[in-house]
């Protein structure tokens, strides 16, 4: 049991570097003319393909049954309604700043709590929220927005950056409310509906040909972005809630935004102004303290 919990270490470490991973990689191809939404939709088509043939062959089938409806509720706001929104966004803002805004919906998810009744506001989570808000105000930009200065036409990057937040946020509160205790079957389950959800949107907007890779660098990318980024990233996330609890698992999402900063810096020359810089900072260490205060279910 010992030796188990002492693999906790790498193994969040490397889903979270995994996770931040996926922001730059998605920049990438984005940057090489792929279409976002013909990108994410071959993304999730692969990954979910992958998951759902690793929780067939090698995953125990002693995980509880969900309810399709369920299964659909959660695969709308967790893959079509973060992803969707998250590659749109990586077109025109940069990795940290898309990753900072999403992860945010942690503390999305503690307001609600707070607000609900169903958490007590300590001075360290009040603290962590107003770090968020403040942190949120930065890397959006809302003081040069404020001040009627130039910011470079990328309004609905941020726009649909929140928008993924929420919807994460919504993700995660629907999955509390209706019990779901996760796993890889259902993950796998979720991710195929919300990948079919994005091919029939795609196909509509963009008609029936999918974008796929050109070369043997976006073949690479690619193949990173769906199956390490994606399946073995969220694999690995699943393997470090089973030896350390939520809360201690949690505190480690901090750190996705900061990879997604530090890889894009050395893959894609990827900046961030110094207000961005600073809020991107508040909301890693707001994301720390406020899970060190969560309330386990």
């Amino acid at each position: 049991m010992t030796d188990h919990r002492h693999s906790f270490l790498p193994t969040i470490t490397l889903s979270t570097l995994l996770m931040g991973s996926s922001f730059p990689s998605a920049a990438v191809l984005l940057a090489s003319g792929a279409d976002a939404l013909s990108l994410v939709t071959a993304r999730f088509l692969v990954a979910a393909f992958v998951a759902y043939l690793v929780s067939a062959v090698f995953i125990s089938k002693t995980e509880p049954a969900i309810p399709l409806f369920h299964v659909a509720l959660i695969g709308f706001f967790q893959t079509f309604g973060v992803m969707a929104p998250v590659h749109i966004a990586l077109a025109v803002e940069p990795p940290a700043v898309v990753a900072a805004i999403v992860f945010s919906n942690v503390l999305m998810v503690s307001g609600v709590d707070c607000v609900v009744g169903k958490r007590g506001l300590s001075r360290t989570l009040a603290v962590s929220l107003i770090l968020g808000v403040v942190g949120l105000i930065l890397v959006t930009n809302i003081p040069s927005v404020l001040a009627n200065r130039e910011v470079d036409n990328t309004h609905y990057g941020v726009f649909l950056s929140v928008l993924a937040a929420v919807s994460w946020a919504v993700a995660t509160l629907l999955s509390k409310r209706l019990n779901i205790s996760g796993g890889w079957h259902f993950n796998a389950q979720q991710m195929i509906f919300g990948a079919a959800l994005l091919a029939g949107v795609t196909l509509l907007l963009r008609g029936p040909t999918l974008w796929m890779p050109q070369t043997l660098s976006e073949g690479l990318w690619f193949f990173w972005l769906a199956i390490p980024a994606s399946v073995i990233s969220f694999g690995l996330w699943f393997r470090a809630l089973s030896l350390r609890t939520a809360t201690e698992a949690s505190a480690w999402l901090a750190a996705v935004p900061a990879f997604a900063a530090a890889i894009a810096w050395f893959s894609i020359d990827s900046t961030l102004t110094v207000l961005q810089g600073g809020g991107m900072l508040c909301i890693v260490v707001a994301l720390f303290l406020q899970s060190r205060t969560a309330i386990e279910p």
